[in-house]
């Protein structure tokens, strides 16, 4: 039978700490029992003593409420409870009886308490009763003196036999003349109408009552004192007789006990201690042996020939085979500290073999490592780059780069990429950067990329720049086309009206078409100006949904029966800031473009909205910033755009539309004009689903105002005023005198700047306004008009152009809508022009 050490040991163990155990308790319960006996005697010596305490204690109202008295007896009960508990500890020496005397005892030691705070409470509320019901007298006996002289005596009377009833019913303890006194105060109450003797006669009446109920409980409790406190001292004298008989019995016999076992121990102990120590020798004479050889490097250890047949045994053969194993580990760690190291080699070289530049940051946005590249980047080495802040060495600035997407993503422990140029290198960089995280979940490091793009930024400008002049072939081409056409139709119809005789009769419809050609022609330059920005801007604060709304009428007329136009506007969308005129412009093409698209009829959704633009969104669109936006929605269910289709509708001239039924400008207009307004625009189509364009513009915190509108001017256009015209085209320029001269203007005319000066200074008379041209050869008729002012300051100025070039020139008079006229210009609309700056107070000069 094997028997191993572990229960050698434990056979040892269990006893040598009984025979321990044994003397050590006898030792123990002996000393304890003679400390035990006379501690008993002595707590149960002090608790009659307490109880005696208690039980003489002096009941009564004065003394109880004196604060001497009270603080002697919680001083007394609080010594009392503590004695009690002590006795508990020692119930072992009592009997089943005593122990279920003591459990009483305790219990009715906490009523004792409880109804000696009753009793103090009581007490307290039996001086508050007494002071209410004096101060209740008091009150009844002024209020008798203020009522009826004739009731007075009547009023005392019951008075008084109310008090006599109350101070009778505490002496008998007879609730039956509470009841009286009930009765006689309800008489009283009905014997006179003043309310307030009412009152206090009830409460007379409640706070007697509540005294006699305070009263009987006073009673009770000081009873329930005096008895329990009889009991006590019964119980302890009875206690201390039975505990000092059962002590010394039990001192006798552990005297016995405790001398016989010590000497048993004595003889044991010194047996198990030979035998046992020359066990172990042996044991640690082998493993010595072992120890010394392996740390001697010797991992050859022979066991001994015999070994026991137990653990210590197999302690002695493990170590043969810790040896064994010890060696081979050592072989193992050394060839895996050479792949690690290896593996490490190779992570370092891959890590510098990144052609882009690559840095390791932490929390702060402190480089930790950075790869050979960024060291190239940067021209410093690692040693020099490591601990800075990466906006320290792409910027070389103290501040975060705006929409770093390391900042972002240590923000949102997201990935963010982000195209960010850097001056301070001179490059363009393509950054990401992905958040690194511990065990535990929490963020550790940021990985940062940033890969050099400039060179490809090049190329994909010199691509936009191919695409621009391919645009603008188109667009040669587009107009070329159509002012051919239109200039085909002036052309023929002037000819015709040269060759035929003076006075012929269709001579006004032919006109009449050549005045139609010409409008034509007009709208056409307009929406190039459009096109191309350069079209004047009136910029407003205005509401996009009381621009839908005014438009409602005419959007209804231009659709069909068979297509349902359906307005969702939010009630209380934001102003923006925008040209009125060209929010409508884009409404409208947008409406006709879904009309179009439905030939079989459908629905139109015109919708507003408030939208606040996130981060996530705002990267998916150049230069937009996540802010408060309100966004304009054309939905229809037409047949929607393929993909091929939908990448080119923002070109010039483009379209998909049947010939003559569009010019291919409609949504290239619309694009610059959303872009005119630093807008946004988003379009949604799949064939066969519908088309949805989403408008954008930023949000202004300014309220709209009411469009102010120039004074009517008069009907007929004549005066009398002298005008100076100047314009480098002499069509034009004879056109407008033409056009002037029978309106009873008197006119001057010049061909240039330097022209115009000169007529100017010869003219002896006034000249009430300057008609000119911007775009001039030599001097821009804005430098001119700066001139004429400054020399005649009371001349008004109006100018006219195909567009408005703001850099035409240097002058300090400003180009606005009240003094600018579009070309071509005709005479209609020059007579009302005219008559429009005369209504006006004067020229506006910028200073």
């Amino acid at each position: 039978m094997r028997l191993n050490i572990s229960k050698k040991v434990f056979l040892l163990f269990v006893t040598l700490t009984s025979l321990t155990i044994l003397v050590g308790c006898a030792l123990y319960f002996g000393l304890r029992d003679l400390r035990v006996a006379n501690g008993e005697v002595l707590v149960l010596r002090d608790f009659q003593f307490q109880i005696k305490e208690l039980s003489a204690f002096q009941i009564g109202q004065e003394k109880l409420l004196a604060s001497p008295e009270q603080t002697r007896f919680e001083k007394d009960f609080a010594k009392a409870s503590q004695l009690l508990s002590r006795m508990k500890t020692f119930q072992a020496n009592l009997g089943p009886e005593m122990r279920k005397k003591i459990e009483t005892v305790e219990t009715n030691l906490g009523y004792y308490r409880q109804a000696f705070t009753e009793l103090f409470a009581k007490y307290q509320r039996d001086q508050l009763l007494h002071q209410r019901q004096w101060e209740l007298g008091d009150t009844f006996l002024r209020e008798i003196k203020s009522s009826d002289p004739g009731q007075q005596l009547a009023l005392h009377e019951y008075f008084q036999r109310m008090q006599a009833l109350f101070e009778k019913a505490h002496q008998q303890r007879d609730p039956g003349l509470l009841a009286a006194m009930r009765e006689i105060g309800n008489e009283m109450v009905s014997r006179t109408d003043n309310a307030a003797i009412g009152k206090i006669v009830g409460a007379h009446q409640e706070n007697a009552e509540a005294m006699y109920v305070n009263f009987l409980g006073m009673v009770d409790r000081e009873d329930f004192l005096s008895d329990t406190a009889g009991h006590f001292h019964e119980f302890a004298t009875e206690t201390a007789r039975e505990i000092s008989a059962l002590s010394r019995k039990r001192q006798d016999t552990l005297a016995w006990v405790i001398v016989s076992l010590s000497l048993f121990s004595v003889l044991l102990t010194g047996g198990l201690w030979w035998g046992v120590s020359r066990y172990f020798r042996g044991f640690l004479h082998h493993q010595r042996k072992a120890i010394l050889a392996i740390e001697a490097g010797i991992y050859d250890y022979e066991a001994p020939a015999t070994v026991p047949n137990d653990e210590i045994g197999d302690l002695t053969l493990f170590m043969k085979e810790l040896a064994e194993n010890l060696k081979e580990s050592i072989e193992q760690v050394k060839s895996s500290e050479k792949e690690v190291r290896l593996a490490k080699e190779e992570w370092e070289r891959t890590f510098d073999a990144i052609g882009d530049i690559v840095t390791i940051q932490d929390e702060d946005m402190r480089i930790i490592r950075v790869n050979h590249a960024g060291c190239q980047a940067f021209g410093a080495g690692p040693e020099a780059l490591v601990g800075k802040h990466c906006y320290e060495m792409f910027r070389g600035e103290a501040a975060v780069c705006e929409g770093c997407p390391v900042s972002e993503s240590i923000a949102d422990f997201k990935p963010y990429s982000a195209e960010i140029e850097h001056p301070a290198l001179g490059k363009i960089f393509w950054v990401s950067a992905a958040p690194v995280f511990d065990e535990g979940g929490e963020l550790k490091r940021i990985i940062h990329f940033a890969k050099d793009i400039t060179e490809v930024k090049k190329l994909e400008a010199q691509f936009l720049q191919a695409q621009k002049m391919e645009a603008i072939g188109r667009l040669s081409s587009g107009v070329a086309h159509d002012f051919n056409n239109i200039l085909t139709c002036i052309l023929g119809y002037s000819e015709l009206l040269l060759l035929k005789e003076p006075g012929y009769p269709s001579w006004k419809e032919e006109v009449e078409v050549i005045k139609h050609a010409g409008e034509k022609a007009a709208a056409l330059v307009r929406q190039l100006l459009t096109f191309s920005r350069r079209q004047q801007l009136d910029i407003r604060i205005v509401n996009v949904n009381d621009i839908i709304t005014s438009l409602h009428k005419m959007m209804t007329r231009m659709i069909r029966e068979d297509v349902v136009l359906d307005p969702r506007l939010e009630e209380s969308v934001h102003n923006i800031k925008a040209d009125p005129g060209q929010i409508e412009q884009i409404i409208m093409n947008l409406v006709v473009n879904a009309r179009d698209a439905m030939p079989a009829g459908g629905r139109i959704s015109i919708g507003t909205a408030n939208v606040m633009i996130d981060k996530e969104y705002a990267r998916l669109h150049v230069n937009m910033k996540p802010a408060a936006y309100v966004v304009i929605t054309v939905a229809d269910t037409g047949h929607g755009m393929s993909r091929e289709v939908r990448e080119r509708i923002f070109e010039p001239f483009f379209t998909t539309k049947q010939p003559g039924m569009g010019t291919g400008l409609g949504l290239a207009t619309v694009y610059n004009i959303v872009k005119q307004h630093n807008g946004y625009i988003d379009v949604d189509s799949e064939t066969g689903k519908g088309t949805t364009f989403r408008i954008i513009f930023p949000v202004t915190t300014e309220a709209a105002k009411a469009i102010e509108r120039p004074a009517e001017p008069e009907e007929s256009g004549r005066g009398n005023e002298t005008i100076l015209v100047v314009d480098d085209e002499p069509a034009i320029l004879r056109m407008v005198v033409d056009s002037l001269s029978p309106l009873g203007y008197k006119l001057l005319g010049a061909a240039s700047g330097e022209e115009a000066l000169e007529v100017a200074e010869q003219f002896s008379g006034g000249i009430d306004l300057l008609l000119t041209d911007i775009i001039m050869p030599g001097m821009y008729g804005t430098e001119l008009a700066s001139r004429i002012v400054r020399r005649w300051p009371e001349t008004r100025v109006l100018f006219m152009s195909g567009y408005l070039d703001a850099g035409g020139g240097e002058s300090d008079i400003a180009v606005t809508e009240k003094n600018f006229l579009v070309k071509p210009v005709m005479p209609s609309s020059l007579m009302k022009k005219i008559r429009e700056v005369f209504s006006q107070s004067g020229v506006q000069v910028d200073t």
